[in-house]
């Protein structure tokens, strides 16, 4: 007799392939193929799939195409490519590459026309993720500005100078520039804590 606890598992090592049963009540048996053979109210035996034939089932309705990446029958519009950008600290060192990394992803989500006004053959992307650096040497600043309060000095004013005087160059809402804001101020105080007790492990 068995009982189930839990879904079936399969297990693989060099020497053996198992799959390992637990059924719901001392009723169900389990056969040599690994169906589920159980009585039902009336007595009568039902079988049920085994757990291979139930995978293989689910695996087969899984559709491998990506929805609304097709383009319309007759349609000139090329296929858009999903991808995941990166971009690199120098890439992003201050307002004017910001700027021009805006403009370059713009560009490929919906490349622009030829001189001519025909229609680029550019294929276009479809950005599933941007992912952004620290800005030109923040990381370089943050860590130099650890050892400089184990020395008893805290200065984040090349910090707050970057960062907020790009959030003017855009032109950013003043809710976010107080978000950046407060960011700035709990960098500082951490590193107060930092010169007050002369510690900068990794947590």
């Amino acid at each position: 007799n068995h009982r189930r606890l839990g879904p079936f598992h399969i297990i693989d090592n060099a020497h053996s392939r198992q799959i390992l049963y637990m059924t719901e009540n001392d009723n169900e048996e389990i056969d040599e193929t690994g169906a589920y053979a159980g009585t039902s109210s009336d007595g009568t035996i039902e079988e049920e799939e085994s757990p291979t034939e139930v995978i293989s089932s689910y695996k087969s309705k899984i559709s491998t195409r990506r929805t609304g990446t097709e383009a319309r029958p007759g349609s000139s519009a090329q296929t858009p490519i999903d991808v995941t950008m990166k971009f690199g600290g120098s890439s992003l060192a201050n307002a004017e590459r910001i700027d021009h990394v805006a403009n370059l992803i713009k560009d490929r989500t919906n490349p622009p026309p030829n001189e001519d006004g025909s229609p680029s053959g550019e294929n276009p992307v479809r950005p599933r993720a941007v992912i952004c650096s620290a800005m030109g040497k923040t990381t370089n600043s943050l860590l130099a500005a650890g050892e400089m309060a184990l020395e008893g000095r805290v200065d984040i004013e090349a910090l707050r100078t970057l960062h907020l005087g790009t959030c003017r160059k855009f032109d950013i809402p003043e809710r976010t520039r107080n978000d950046v804001k407060k960011l700035l101020d709990e960098c500082e105080d951490m590193l107060n804590g930092v010169r007050l007790i002369q510690e900068l492990s990794p947590k």
